[in-house]
């Protein structure tokens, strides 16, 4: 197959994508490995980031009192678990060990009075407001509430390797639970980079040129392929050498089809996520939601994958884990 040739404006591009990725990590990292309060808080920026990017994108001045309650609300998606009030309930879903100061995550969970509360509001600013109409409430809505289940699934991919590993298994600290969250950030980028650099060397046939004019089919099969392999071996050296699994019980050797088919559910769902963010972005006829990542665009740009792997991966994994037929931990 014959490679296609760079020009010097995407060499630039991948230059200066590959410096503020370096920037992010180091940033980003250390949030992650130390967990707690740490990874809360970046967690918290990057949700709050992003919904100043959904508000943004559409192009229009929403009331402050309605921008303080979509704050209020998607916050509260995000965090809810942690303050139910029914103690029976709160030991199933989310905790936090003051002694220790250590989070742990059992389930995710959406609190269904709180979406409704925000779509009555959202119906609500549309009578009130000629600012807001019927398609600002279900887009505000949407993004709303996917932005809050993302930032819980984020949160519980973090904190419940030691919640839901079997009694006789301990991880040799708190900060080898990071795992899961690596591999899931393993599937993410991986399948972005080797989609982006085969599309760019052997892409011909365009994917979706309405949505995303410069993805392609060959950048599709290669990032999903690679990443499927990358991902993979990434949990079994984890399992067989260090003897430290990703998520022990459900990503481990002893699971090893799970893993090759979370690492495929991996590739797929990010190039979901970036095809529904960038669908969004053409139908308000935007290149970037921000551009706080230079580079990269805004936070939605570069986090749209991972929120979405995020989600998917946390559904999956409370499926297998509770599921009668499927469960592997009873």
């Amino acid at each position: 197959m014959e490679m296609n040739k760079i020009s010097s404006d995407t060499q630039k591009s991948m230059k200066t994508r590959i410096i503020t990725a370096i920037v992010m990590a180091l940033v980003v990292l250390p949030c992650v490995i130390l967990g707690d309060w740490f990874f809360v808080a970046i967690v918290f920026v990057i949700i709050g980031v992003g919904l100043y990017e959904v508000l943004k994108s559409t192009g229009k001045k929403y009331p402050l009192v309605l921008k303080i309650l979509m704050y209020i609300f998607t916050y509260s998606f995000v965090f809810w678990v942690f303050f139910q009030k029914d103690s029976s309930v709160q030991n199933q879903a989310a905790t936090y060990i003051v002694e220790t100061g250590t989070f742990l995550m059992y389930d995710i969970r959406i609190s269904t009075m709180g979406v409704g509360f925000l779509i009555a509001i959202l119906f609500l600013s549309s009578i009130v407001s000629q600012k807001t109409d019927i398609q600002d409430i279900f887009y505000l809505f949407s993004m709303s509430l996917f932005l809050g289940f993302a930032g819980q699934s984020i949160l519980f991919l973090r904190f419940c390797p030691d919640a839901l590993s079997p009694d006789e298994f301990n991880y040799t600290s708190r900060y080898s639970t990071c795992l899961l969250i690596f591999f899931i950030a393993c599937g993410t980028m991986l399948n972005d980079i080797f989609a982006y650099f085969t599309g760019v060397l052997f892409g011909k046939h365009k994917m979706a040129p309405v949505i995303s004019p410069k993805k392609t089919w060959e950048g599709f099969v290669g990032g999903l392929i690679f990443s499927t392999i990358l991902t993979s071996t990434f949990a079994f050296i984890c399992d067989g050498v260090f003897s430290t699994p990703v998520l022990k019980g459900i990503i481990d050797i002893e699971h090893w089809y799970y893993i090759i088919i979370i690492s495929l559910i991996l590739g797929l769902a990010s190039v979901l996520g970036d095809l529904m963010f960038s669908s969004i972005k053409r139908y308000y006829n935007i290149k970037d939601f921000g551009n706080i990542l230079h580079g990269h665009g805004g936070i939605l740009d570069r986090f749209d994958s991972i929120l979405m792997t995020s989600t998917l991966t946390a559904i999956l994994i409370t499926f297998i884990y509770y599921n009668p037929i499927f469960g592997v931990i009873s």
